[in-house]
């Protein structure tokens, strides 16, 4: 009668000892998770902090890409981007439609002389 006790109380210490381990690792994961998505949103916050501008007529934050302040709504100048000049972009799309015009007669005349 004392051994099946004492199994039993083996039996239930050993249950204790599994559950404390499961329960510290579920812990540690989700120290992992924490640490993972501290780092990606520091990550991220530098993305975005590289991309801040001061606005001159309010002094707030804005991105370097605006072109108004959502603030006081003035004009700002974007540092990140510049728009393409009309006239420098119709040539390259000229460009463009030239050699994809000679790459398909290229291409055909290539067939023609394989298929004959």
């Amino acid at each position: 009668m004392e051994k099946k006790a004492e199994r039993e109380e083996k039996k239930v210490q050993e249950k204790v000892k599994s559950e404390e381990k499961k329960a510290q690792k579920k812990l540690q994961s989700e120290e992992k998770k924490a640490q993972k998505n501290a780092r990606r949103e520091e990550k991220h916050r530098a993305r975005v902090e590289r991309h801040v501008a001061i606005c001159p007529h309010c002094g707030k934050n804005v991105l370097d890409h605006m072109t108004v302040c959502p603030y006081c709504k003035s004009a700002l100048v974007p540092a990140g981007y510049k728009p393409v000049d009309p006239e420098k972009y119709r040539k390259i799309k000229i460009a463009c439609s030239v050699i994809g015009i000679a790459v398909a007669i290229a291409v055909a005349i290539v067939i023609f002389v394989v298929l004959r």
